[in-house]
C-alpha cells in the first residue's frame, strides 16, 4: 500500500488527486504505525521548513521517515527536509538527514519565489524518469533550493544558475518541482514511482 503523509501540507489533496487519477491504491495518514507499514511512502509539501518539521515531531513522523526502508517520494518541501537543515527561518531548522546537504534560499538577481513551468536536464538514468526525455518542463513554486553533493543530483533546473531539481539517495527521491500539478509529464513521473521505484 502507498501512503500519502499528512501533516498538513496544502497540496495533499492535489497529489491525492493525481495519484487516484493513475488508479494508485494508496491512503492519506498521519499515522506513524501505518507510515512505517507502507510499501512506498508519498512525502508531500508546501511551506516552511519550520512548520513541516514541527508537525512531523507531533506526530513522530520524522523518525518514521528518517528510518524507511522502502520508497519515499519528497515533493518540493518534502524534498527539502530530506537535507540536513534549512535556512528557511531565524535560525537553521534541522530536518530529516537522510539527504546530505542542505536548503537555503535562492541568491542572486532571480525573483522569488520561481513560479511556473520550467525544463528538467536529466543527467543520470532513474528509473523515476522512465519514458521522459531531458528538457521536460514542469511546474515549480518555491524560493529555496537544496545543496547537495554531485552524486545524489538526478536533474538539475536553471534558474540564475543550475540547481538540483530531482536527487536520490538509496531508497529516497526527491523532486523540486510538482508533478501533480505538471500535467503529463508530472503524471508519468508519478507513475513510474508508483510502479517501478
Amino acid at each position: 500500500m502507498i501512503v500519502l503523509v499528512d501533516y498538513g501540507a496544502r497540496n495533499l489533496q492535489s497529489v491525492a488527486n493525481a495519484l487516484a487519477f493513475l488508479g494508485a491504491e494508496f491512503e492519506i495518514t498521519d499515522d506513524a504505525t501505518r507510515v512505517a507499514a507502507a510499501g512506498k511512502i508519498v512525502f508531500p509539501g508546501v511551506g516552511t521548513a519550520s512548520s513541516c518539521m514541527r508537525a512531523l515531531r507531533i506526530c513522530d513522523l520524522d523518525s518514521v521517515l528518517r528510518e524507511a526502508q522502502t520508497p519515499v517520494l519528497g515533493i518540493c518541501l518534502g524534498m527539502q527536509a530530506l537535507t540536513q537543515f534549512s535556512t528557511e527561518g531565524t535560525e537553521d531548522v534541522e530536518c530529516l538527514g537522510v539527504m546530505p546537504g542542505y536548503t537555503a534560499r535562492f541568491r542572486g538577481e532571480v525573483k522569488l519565489p520561481q513560479i511556473g513551468w520550467n525544463s528538467v536536464a536529466l543527467l543520470r538514468d532513474d528509473p523515476l524518469f522512465f519514458g521522459l526525455g531531458s528538457g521536460e518542463h514542469f511546474y515549480f513554486l518555491h524560493a529555496y533550493r537544496v545543496h547537495t553533493n554531485p552524486e545524489n543530483v538526478l536533474a538539475e533546473t536553471e534558474y540564475g544558475d543550475a540547481y538540483p531539481s530531482a536527487v536520490r539517495r538509496a531508497n529516497f527521491w526527491g523532486v523540486q518541482f510538482h508533478p501533480e500539478k505538471s500535467g503529463q509529464a508530472g503524471l508519468r513521473l508519478l507513475k513510474n514511482f508508483v510502479e517501478l521505484c
